[in-house]
């Protein structure tokens, strides 16, 4: 049995179903204390445990104890609806610029600040640029516990060089995490120009204190020469 394996597929799966470390412990009759031990790898489920958490998060208790998650979870879901609005979005740009052999390009987008991951592409040519990033997710080392981050409000913002390209408001009625909160949403910006130096700028408001999290976004080249 791979016990060190064990810990970090329950945080793998909990992070896919966007679950606290208290919601799972809910769910499971147990403290968020001893969530937070197995997923640091300090104790392990007794089997009574491993059967329940199998059963939530739809996985056999062989591939949980041995790091083999179940293909049809949300992360494979959403990979998928990625690769497919990905082509569309390349067919619909193709259709409506009505490019014939000129140069695009499509860049993956990712974050280089340790707190913040993401999702992304740019898709550009000499005439206009298209952004997408999605699956925005904040690292909270304090997950699962009362100091987890639960703002009252979240502020998302885009921007290439100095320029505002995105910018977004976001109530936390239902007093979800930071984390949460950013897994839900998705931006798409178009311009005829090229759109380039991008910056992702995350505040929030908690006890009525601003706080800020500022990743550059950086590119990696993953496709050119789409021709028509």
């Amino acid at each position: 049995m791979k016990d060190d394996n064990i810990g970090i597929t329950i945080k793998e799966l909990r992070k896919q179903k966007g679950m606290s470390q208290q919601e799972l412990a809910d769910k499971l009759n147990t403290t968020n204390f001893t969530i937070s031990k197995w997923e640091n790898n300090i104790t392990t489920p007794d089997i009574y445990h491993l059967k329940n958490i199998s059963k939530i998060f739809n996985i056999t208790v062989d591939d949980l104890m041995n790091n083999r998650l179940n293909k049809k979870n949300p992360n494979y879901t959403k990979v998928l609806l990625f690769i497919v609005v990905v082509q569309l979005i390349i067919i619909t740009i193709l259709s409506i610029h009505n490019i014939k052999g000129n140069k695009i390009i499509v860049n993956n987008l990712f974050s280089d600040n340790n707190s913040i991951s993401l999702k992304g592409i740019l898709i550009a040519n000499k005439d206009f640029s298209v952004i997408e990033i999605n699956d925005i997710e904040y690292i909270d080392k304090n997950a699962g516990s009362v100091l987890e981050t639960i703002p009252e409000h979240v502020s998302i913002v885009i921007k290439s060089n100095k320029d505002t390209l995105i910018s977004k408001n976001i109530e936390n009625t239902d007093k979800e995490s930071i984390d949460q909160l950013l897994r839900k949403e998705s931006m798409i910006y178009q311009d005829n120009k090229k759109i380039e130096d991008l910056t992702l700028i995350i505040k929030y408001m908690k006890n009525n204190k601003t706080e800020q999290i500022e990743t550059k976004i950086n590119q990696k080249t993953t496709t050119k020469n789409i021709k028509k």
